[in-house]
């Protein structure tokens, strides 16, 4: 039941959190070995990759980030709905600076009012569990994902963050149903100490990677379909979903940029 989940993820929080296993030396190699890449311009045709719309939970195409830390005159709630009505495939609620109370109340109804479209959490098992979110995306210091898994079941969809091939291949023995690597391009949406990937680092990826990838970083109108051409599932969208006239007219566009790509 839902008690016994919870004791199982309160046991787990309980455990010090595993170390990063790249070696500074690594990535420093890797960020050198892509930073010349990072606004490289994309052909005119997608990857001849493997048809990750088979079996799979996450649905392709735009992946809206509604991130607590960018102002906006709307309420997140709002950002939601207008994201949602623009053509976003999937909803990513990024709940750093709301209270725990506040970011529980707001996932039920961003999920009562989502219909069909998955809505994801940020970091935060417990309250997608609480909220009745679709899953979660973890990063490399949040919970593992075999933790969150045995907390929100099977049927739950989880992300898990990766820069690699090989972070990708641990992220599917782990249990992750998507990966999302980034940052692609410079991003300010939030603070990123790492050189963005470009597109031919996303591209060895979804090449390499059994699972969907989603592609994050820096993503706008005028590099989305770049981001498809690489060979990725997913585009994730923070700041760039707030630069137009309207949230639900910058999905819009966002959308029918990628998913025109595949065309």
């Amino acid at each position: 039941n839902i008690w016994e989940r919870f004791q199982v993820l309160f046991i787990f929080l309980g455990v010090q959190k595993s170390l990063v296993q790249i070696s500074l030396y690594g990535s420093l190699i890797y960020k050198a070995a892509f930073q010349r890449h990072a606004n490289a311009p994309c052909g005119d045709q997608r990857l001849p990759i493997q048809d990750w719309a088979v079996a799979n939970k996450l649905p392709g195409g735009l992946y809206a980030v509604i991130d607590d830390g960018l102002a906006h005159a709307s309420s997140l709630e709002m950002r939601c709905a207008a994201a949602i009505a623009g053509g976003a495939a999937v909803v990513q609620l990024r709940l750093k600076q709301t209270k725990d109370r506040e970011a529980l109340a707001l996932i039920r109804r961003v999920v009562a009012a989502a219909g069909t479209v998955p809505v994801i959490v940020n970091d935060r098992v417990d309250l997608a569990l609480g909220g009745g979110a679709s899953g979660v995306h973890l990063g490399s210091e949040d919970l593992p994902v075999a933790a969150a898994r045995s907390v929100l079941g099977p049927a739950a969809i989880i992300g898990f963050t990766a820069r690699s091939a090989l972070d990708a291949a641990r992220g599917m023995r782990a249990g992750a149903d998507y990966v999302g690597v980034g940052p692609i391009f410079v991003t300010r949406t939030k603070p990123m100490p790492m050189l963005p990937l470009g597109t031919a680092a996303l591209e060895a990826v979804c090449r390499a990677s059994s699972l969907p990838v989603v592609a994050i970083g820096g993503i706008c109108e005028a590099n989305i379909g770049c981001i498809f051409a690489s060979g990725a599932w997913g585009a994730a969208v923070a700041g760039g979903l707030l630069a137009g006239e309207s949230i639900q007219l910058s999905a819009r566009r966002l959308a029918a940029r990628f998913q025109g790509s595949r065309r």
